[in-house]
């Protein structure tokens, strides 16, 4: 008879919230440091009052901003390759401070605030204030620590230059819940996100106004930046934008594909400091002659971002070698 009677459940506290912490969500007394790991010592006695802040907070709110992709440790870092044999930890820091520090595009000095060289010296990791600070000296990949050093990659035809990339687990931060966009105003803020737009190598001669005119040729700046020195407001040769339109490609894409099977669809952009000859043509390539023929009778004389469309045949050789990417 005994194993017909219901076996009593031990209490184990699971699930069940101290006292005082009803209304806590567990993000918000995790970020509130007073429940430690198992096994490490409390290092303060559960205070619910000092939760009070989160409580009086919309729901997640709190935890909302610090869970946030653009806040994590992997948003300021960055992983640099090809750096001279000379080069050391505080260098390659000096170096990054020395290019950023004074840009209008940076809020605070010395934004580099660690670097570290693997052993076998193959790459070194570099820490960041802020994820802004971060994507800035991104912009930088490609630029000698020291250009007359051959150990840097010139001396065996490897790349010359930084090589600077994310890590692998970097999360881009999501579009941003920004006021509503006015209508031919560009603002000056271009916020991290999928759609923001890095142009490096940029002619350090070339004005604002040039810059902006080059980029408007391919749709509606939303956002636009001009990296400068604050004290000689002399340009860097790096600038980033946002479009309004962040669909352009896709755009032309899905329109073209009306008359056929689209294999190849190239919109060549600027490669300064050389002359890209097809800035503002968009190169389309069909399966078949047929298609190309229809398209071309469909598009000519259309409307796409407010200009007349021409459309002409090009032979495939003279279109589509990399020269045009």
């Amino acid at each position: 008879m005994n194993g017909d009677r219901e076996r009593q459940r031990r209490m184990t506290q699971w699930d069940i919230k101290p006292p005082g912490y009803e209304n806590v969500t567990a993000e918000q007394a995790k970020l509130s440091g007073m429940f430690p790991l198992p096994g490490a010592p409390r290092q303060q006695p559960m205070d619910p009052s000092r939760l009070q802040a989160f409580m009086n907070q919309p729901a997640g709110s709190a935890s909302a901003s610090a869970l946030k992709p653009s806040n994590s440790r992997q948003a300021k870092r960055l992983f640099v390759y090809n750096f001279p044999t000379s080069a050391t930890d505080d260098t390659i820091q000096d170096f990054f401070n020395l290019q950023l520090n004074h840009l209008n595009v940076i809020s605070s000095s010395d934004p580099c605030i660690s670097v570290q060289i693997s052993k076998d010296r193959t790459f070194a990791l570099c820490e960041f204030k802020t994820p802004e600070d971060t994507t800035m000296a991104l912009a930088l990949d490609g630029q000698s620590m020291e250009p007359e050093d051959a150990s840097n990659g010139a001396s065996n035809g490897a790349p010359t230059g930084l090589q600077i990339s994310r890590p692998k687990d970097y999360i881009v931060p999501a579009q941003s819940e920004d006021p509503e966009y006015q209508e031919g105003v560009v603002s000056d803020k271009v916020k991290d996100g999928p759609h923001k737009i890095s142009i490096s190598q940029i002619p350090i001669y070339l004005t604002e106004e040039q810059v902006t005119e080059l980029l408007t040729s391919f749709g509606e700046l939303k956002a636009f930046v001009l990296a400068k020195d604050t004290g000689t407001e002399q340009s860097k040769g790096i600038a980033f934008c946002e479009y309004v339109d962040t669909k352009i490609h896709e755009d032309v894409h899905e329109e073209c594909s009306k008359y056929g099977h689209v294999v190849d669809l190239k919109i060549p952009r600027p490669q300064p400091p050389k002359e890209n000859k097809g800035v503002g043509k968009i190169f389309v390539k069909y399966d078949t002659p047929e298609s190309a023929q229809k398209a071309l009778r469909a598009l000519a004389g259309r409307k796409f971002a407010d200009r007349t469309v021409v459309v002409t045949f090009f032979g495939e050789v003279s279109v589509f070698p990399d020269d045009v990417a």
